[in-house]
């Protein structure tokens, strides 16, 4: 039950943050899960490694309801992480590009010097 809260609320944040920005909402929702199931997994390789190594045999010992439980920390980082880097790069973007207009540069540079030689006129 837990888990179909986190994908609920993952997908919703994923989804919000592709409408606010202009972008395929359902795409970047499942996108969201998928990234937060790639971290769990992830975790999972990474203590199974551990544990091969010798570094531990802590995680051999575990019941799978407990190790499952110990991964779910690390995919919600992974959502995070991933999730505050598409909002930072989205947003450069749009500050960039205010208008959307690929020769938005140039336009807004003949607009400055329209205004200048309207003032010197003045």
């Amino acid at each position: 039950m837990l888990g179909l809260f986190l994908i609920y609320f993952i997908g919703k944040n994923y989804y919000e943050l592709a409408e606010k920005f202009g972008r395929s909402k359902w795409g970047f929702a499942i996108l969201g899960v998928f990234i937060y199931y790639f971290g769990t997994f992830t975790s999972g390789i990474f203590f199974g490694v551990l544990a091969e190594a010798g570094v531990t045999n802590f995680f051999m010992e575990l019941p799978e309801l407990a190790l499952s439980l110990l991964a779910i920390p690390f995919g919600i980082a992974a959502c995070w992480g991933v999730y505050k880097l598409l909002a930072k790069q989205w947003s450069n973007q749009a500050t960039e590009n205010d208008n959307g207009l690929l020769d938005s540069d140039l336009i807004r540079n003949s607009q400055q010097d329209s205004n200048q030689t309207r003032n010197e006129n003045m």
